[in-house]
């Protein structure tokens, strides 16, 4: 189910016995896919443009309207550039970057050299680069990396992006920059706890985009890599189409539908699992019309 093992009790795994094992690159791509999504998301301003059309605010056009800021001829930074750095620079080649910088333990030559990417130090990555993505994994000394510092450091036009662990963030540091001006936006799909509550002054910013954790929300066609064993016969919390129908489909487990509940209870507003929200936004038609009627299927929130 995931790659990082930093969210796991490994002492008391270990005190146990239990034998625990990891999927390496079986989300490589699609993190690198959100990571970009998020950039151009933020740096093109869509979740306030998408907001100014449902309020009334989209008028007569004006020239400077809602202007965001182009990767073209632009210069990005990386923070690790492992399997998912890597995805994510091959990923922003065709935008015509212009510059790639990366920093991380040690230079990376070798896998630098299809990129042209250059290594530099954390201080300078932040200060040259128009769009900065961190894509670290969580260390002791990555924990709190992106701090008060770091930020006072970068351009004030620069978009910062984290789809890595929220610890390697100081919001509290990130949330002045942003309501300061220090830095133009920046785009989420981690933070310190997960889910963020409702309340919490960095979702009181229209220079700050989040999503909820959806690195690993992502559907596998038929034919992928990840999907050449054999079907699963059907079973709890599994359901296999053939390759007439397009998607796999997880269905949520009573588990999952228990804790949404008491999710609910606790923040005092309607949740859903990681798991519901694949299975909503995906439905192929054949499922759509065999679960819901020929046109109760659509949706009104997927339109944007």
């Amino acid at each position: 189910m995931s790659v990082g093992v930093d969210h796991l009790a490994l002492d008391e795994i270990k005190k146990r016995g239990i034998r625990v094992g990891y999927t390496p690159d079986v989300l490589t791509d699609a993190t690198a896919e959100l990571a970009v999504s998020l950039l151009l998301t933020t740096c093109r301003r869509l979740p306030e443009a998408i907001e100014e059309v449902k309020n009334g605010g989209w008028t007569s056009w004006k020239p400077l309207w809602m202007c965001g800021y182009g990767l073209t001829q632009s210069t990005v930074g990386i923070i690790g550039l492992g399997r998912i750095g890597q995805a994510i620079a091959r990923c922003l080649k065709p935008f015509g970057v212009q510059r790639l910088l990366y920093t991380g333990r040690q230079p990376r030559p070798q896998e630098a050299e299809e990129f042209q990417a250059e290594f530099v130090s954390t201080q300078q990555l932040a200060a040259e680069s128009d769009f900065i993505v961190v894509a670290c994994s969580l260390t002791p000394a990555t924990r709190g990396l992106c701090n008060k510092d770091f930020f006072q450091q970068m351009k004030k036009t620069a978009v910062f992006v984290n789809i890595s662990r929220g610890e390697v963030v100081d919001q509290d540091d990130l949330y002045q920059a942003l309501a300061s001006g220090q830095i133009a936006a920046a785009g989420l799909d981690v933070t310190t706890p997960e889910p963020l509550p409702t309340n919490h002054p960095l979702l009181t910013l229209k220079n700050c985009g989040k999503c909820p954790f959806l690195i690993t929300s992502v559907l596998l066609r038929p034919g992928h890599q990840h999907c050449q064993s054999p079907a699963p016969a059907e079973g709890p919390g599994l359901q296999f189409f053939p390759a007439a129908e397009p998607y796999w489909r997880v269905e949520s487990s009573p588990w999952e539908a228990r804790k949404g509940a008491a999710e609910s209870a606790r923040f005092g507003r309607p949740t859903r699992s990681k798991t519901a929200v694949r299975t909503t936004h995906h439905l192929c038609p054949q499922l759509r019309d065999k679960a819901q009627g020929k046109h109760e299927g659509l949706m009104t929130n997927n339109c944007y």
